[in-house]
């Protein structure tokens, strides 16, 4: 199939569609993308402050230290604080796998294993390590 005749046949159903909407209709689908827009501005509002107040809580000189830059500090702060990581790898074009394995290995002298459990799918630090992880990053723990 031909992707322009796609085009056209989707160009033309929207028309269709537009056309037999009664103006009751038109005006809940314009509700309706509207709320939308709102609700991923705010989404998007959340995650940033979210990031920035991560960012402020880690000790500076302790992860330039171990070596961590910016995505590998973000991700382990986010794993710390126990919020999602998915949209911010995402956003980066990371693989989890990969980020997690260059934290494990620049902290491996500090703490002498893993401090991320990874199966690929999702990640999580060792519960066993938190509190050494988090005096190592000038962490508090709440």
């Amino acid at each position: 199939m031909n992707l322009a005749s796609l085009d056209q046949i989707r160009s033309d159903a929207a028309e269709t569609k537009e056309s037999l909407l009664t103006e009751e209709e038109r005006q809940l689908e314009a509700e309706e993308a509207e709320r939308i827009t709102s609700e991923s501005n705010k989404q998007v509002s959340e995650s940033s402050a979210a990031e920035e107040k991560m960012t402020k809580d880690i000790d500076e000189t302790a992860a330039s230290g171990l070596g961590l830059d910016e995505n590998e500090e973000q991700l382990l702060l986010t794993l710390f604080s126990g919020q999602p990581y998915q949209d911010f790898l995402r956003q980066r074009h990371l693989l989890l796998s990969v980020v997690v394995d260059q934290i494990n290995e620049k902290i491996f002298d500090e703490i002498g294993d893993a401090v991320i459990d990874c199966d690929g799918q999702k990640a999580e630090i060792v519960e066993d390590y938190r509190s050494d992880l988090a005096d190592l990053l000038g962490i508090e723990e709440k």
